[in-house]
């Protein structure tokens, strides 16, 4: 019964987007951004096996996304922290009918009837299996660990110090007896696991490294066999999931086809479109992990990896009331708080003095008006 009812929602998903493409009448070539030149290709082959009637509709022009990009293609490349300042350019749409929906985990509800996530990148814990096996406790680590000491390293210890309201004054944004409780307790940790915090290149990994946390976007190439991924451990019973952010799709209001763009940003979440992302191996693609068992994905290594995925968070999107081009991601990644706190672990510093600087730096931010 349950697989009747399944091949009859199938049916009902793929019957809504055929009507939807029945239509349609293009009236020009629309364009679309795409970062990767294989990704590009994957998806010119599979929208014109979908779509033979409209192969020469659509033109894929590859430009891999920066934050300072010239908008010149109906489609944009853009990901869920910076859509959050081009709201104003972009089409919202009433619906955007998906055959492979994104878990509302893994996108701003702002966001979802503007933007199509189709990959993320996020820290992810990495071991050497020809040494080590998996753990789920940091305290069980016996080999060595490698991390680098960065914003995305960090923020996880340290996210629930911070209001998180959509908007929040710049003098209330930090919890201050949560931030000093913290910073002890990370203090300890790092004491007593004996961290190192080199940045490290793949090679350190493969040859040095027992455990290591690296950005999902890690190559590995022919030593994939003798890499594991796994789920972040914990400390003390307590999680720290890794951070993602997602990237995807959105269309910009001077495009002159909204219907024809609307169809093909359901063709990107459909089977033919996800399964060209996966082939390009560009990044680890968003889906739901009873998803996953649909997709052709040989590769177990970044099986795990997308279905791990599914444990990240988002970045959440806290506004600065004083000056609201100011996010919470934003003060972290322009401030030198991972610094301060650097500085504390390897230093005498009161927590409370620690916790002041990183509350003055944040303000000054907001107030500089030449950021």
């Amino acid at each position: 019964m349950r697989r009747l009812c399944l091949f009859l929602f199938c049916l009902f998903i793929s019957g809504c987007v055929h009507t939807q493409s029945q239509t349609i009448t293009p009236n020009g070539v629309l364009s679309i951004q795409v970062p990767d030149e294989k990704y590009a290709s994957y998806l010119k082959y599979a929208w014109s096996k979908k779509y033979p009637q409209w192969k020469n509709q659509v033109k894929f022009v590859v430009k891999p996304y920066t934050f300072t990009q010239s908008f010149d293609t109906d489609i944009i490349w853009t990901n869920d922290i910076d859509i959050q300042y081009l709201h104003a350019m972009l089409v919202t749409f009433d619906d955007i009918p998906y055959t492979y929906d994104v878990a509302k985990t893994m996108i701003q509800k702002e966001d979802q009837y503007e933007y199509v996530p189709i990959m993320a990148k996020g820290l992810m814990m990495f071991y050497n299996s020809r040494k080590v096996d998996e753990t789920d406790d940091y305290e069980k680590i016996k080999g060595n660990y490698h991390y680098s000491r960065n914003m995305e390293y960090v923020f996880p210890f340290f996210v629930d110090c911070f209001r998180d309201d959509d908007i929040v004054s710049i003098k209330e944004i930090i919890y201050e007896e949560k931030m000093i409780q913290a910073l002890k307790d990370y203090k300890k940790m790092y004491q007593t696991l004996a961290f190192s915090d080199d940045t490290l290149a793949n090679e350190v990994l493969l040859n040095d490294t027992d455990y290591g946390l690296y950005d999902s976007s890690l190559q590995l190439g022919y030593h994939q066999e003798d890499i594991g991924v796994q789920k972040k451990p914990t400390y003390k019973g307590k999680a720290y999931p890794s951070f993602m952010q997602t990237y995807g799709f959105a269309v910009q209001k001077e495009c002159e086809d909204i219907q024809f763009a609307n169809l093909f940003l359901s063709f990107a979440r459909s089977y033919e479109g996800l399964q060209a992302f996966i082939q390009s191996q560009y990044g680890v693609v968003l889906l739901q992990e009873k998803d996953i068992k649909d997709f052709k994905i040989y590769d177990y290594t970044y099986q795990e990896m997308v279905r791990i995925m599914n444990t990240h968070h988002l970045y959440p999107n806290v506004r600065i009331q004083e000056n609201p081009a100011y996010s919470l991601y934003k003060l972290w990644t322009q401030s030198d708080i991972v610094g301060y706190i650097q500085n504390y672990i390897c230093g005498n510093k009161r927590e409370e003095d620690v916790v002041k600087d990183i509350q003055n730096e944040f303000t000054n931010l907001v107030y500089d008006k030449s950021l």
